[in-house]
């Protein structure tokens, strides 16, 4: 089973210096030393019992994973991988149709190939690891609602209801009985069942990296919706790179809305909906020559299905050099030449990038009063 991760600056750093693809716990160890001294001693303590000690202290540090607190506080011993292609390519290595992640940089994927022994996924093998230092090389598997599982079994604990962790906060009344506090974990285990999500506990070894997809490849290999475990990929993922690297395409492997914010006025349309559609036109046509190039070098039938930046909703109350990305279910309202562009006032708040606040819709109806509104 082939699984995938977008890789970011600190992984592709790592990989370039020979290095195992590190989790962000270890990251910040490795740069601790350049940090201050709060910072050091707050990451020293948990690498010390995140990788030193008893495993549980990793394990129960998964719930704050999946939350994305301990990622944003550059503390988790786990990267996240996932069994579905499709996922990571739309949400983290072409994020232009964001639900979790709304930043617009694009990133290569990595093709992974784990171990089956290394993947545990039974309740009694995890509660059996909580004790057990001597592995170091594993992978919690959970997919199909089995954080739940490893929950309610306590083979997973959430971080605060044990005693022993820095982030314990469950108030002296419980202490006695920490183990019988019930908490919902039902919205994080929906979300790693939904995105086919795995996590490897502190590095991903370079033997098991099979490939790296360039961001150009991922946007074609997601508009012909083709089955990743298909060998020819991995078997010719390094030509394919350098074959669609060498084509230096405009749209290929870019976000089309940056490419609409410089050539604006190139494009064909009355407002920034029609040039943005009538741009994707043009890199539908633009990927199927790509794919019938690769069809007959390679004898292959590929068609193109879909295209990633269909899927994007944009939205600006200030103007168009600031558009701003935040959810696909989000309001397209733009503001060009002094007039409104907008889909829908379904949202009870919209996001204001030029202030960097949110502004309700009564106060979005009286900026419409004093504007042309054009709706579309």
């Amino acid at each position: 089973m082939l699984l995938f991760r977008a890789i970011n600056y600190n992984d592709l750093a790592n990989y370039n210096n020979g290095n195992d693809i590190y989790s962000s716990l270890i990251n910040s160890f490795l740069l601790s030393r350049d940090n201050n001294k709060e910072i050091r001693k707050n990451v020293y303590e948990y690498f010390k019992l995140c990788f030193n000690l008893k495993r549980e202290y990793a394990l129960d540090t998964i719930v704050g994973h999946i939350s994305g607190k301990r990622l944003e506080a550059n503390i988790s011993p786990w990267i996240s991988v996932s069994q579905d292609f499709n996922f990571v390519a739309s949400e983290y290595s072409i994020p232009q149709a964001g639900k979790y992640n709304f930043i617009r940089e694009r990133k290569p994927i990595l093709v992974i190939d784990i171990p089956n022994d290394k993947i545990l996924r039974n309740k009694e093998t995890i509660l059996k690891l909580r004790n057990n230092s001597d592995i170091n090389d594993f992978i919690i598997d959970l997919r199909d609602d089995n954080l739940n599982t490893l929950y309610n079994s306590k083979a997973i604990i959430s971080e605060k209801y044990n005693k022993d962790m820095p982030g314990y906060d469950v108030t002296s009344d419980f202490n006695n009985s920490y183990y019988n506090i019930e908490t919902s974990v039902n919205g994080f285990s929906n979300y790693a069942t939904a995105v086919k999500e795995l996590l490897v506990y502190a590095g991903i070894r370079r033997n098991y990296i099979k490939a790296i997809l360039s961001e150009e490849l991922v946007d074609i290999l997601y508009a012909i919706d083709i089955d990743i475990n298909n060998s020819f990929i991995i078997d010719n993922y390094e030509s394919l790179n350098s074959y669609l690297k060498s084509l230096n395409d405009p749209f290929i492997g870019k976000n089309l809305i940056d490419y609409l914010l410089n050539n604006d006025n190139d494009i064909k349309g009355n407002n920034i909906e029609e040039k943005y559609n009538n741009l994707k036109e043009i890199k539908i046509e633009r990927i199927k020559q790509i794919i019938n190039n690769i069809n007959s070098k390679y004898n292959k039938d590929y068609k193109v299905s879909k295209l990633l930046d269909s899927e994007i909703l944009v939205m600006c109350y200030e103007n168009i050099n600031n558009l701003t990305q935040r959810s696909k279910h989000d309001l397209l309202l733009i503001e060009k030449d002094n007039k409104i562009y907008k889909h829908n006032f379904s949202k009870k708040g919209y996001y204001n990038s030029f202030e960097e606040s949110v502004i309700t819709t009564l106060e979005v109806k009286e900026i419409i009063k004093t504007k042309k509104l054009k709706k579309n």
